[in-house]
């Protein structure tokens, strides 16, 4: 048992390890977006849009990091 949680822990950190590397790529899009063009020619949607993205990616993410660790919790 405490092998198959050691290589289930290990999946999911490197499925976590990835999803932060293609959110990393998705802001860095976002910024070269918005860095294009001038502060005033944002609008209020599009900057909407991107701390919508921000905040619930960071929700999803502290949903998988509590998934993952369920497991390690409940085992005695």
């Amino acid at each position: 048992m405490t092998q198959n949680l050691a290589n289930y822990g290990d999946e999911m950190s490197m499925l976590f390890a990835f999803s932060m590397h293609c959110h990393g790529h998705l802001i860095a899009l976002m910024e070269q977006e918005f860095s294009a063009q001038p502060a005033s020619a944002v609008s209020g949607p599009e900057r909407l849009r991107a701390r919508a993205f921000s905040k619930n990616a960071a929700v999803v993410y502290t949903g998988v990091l509590q998934f993952v660790q369920v497991p390690f919790w409940n085992v005695a």
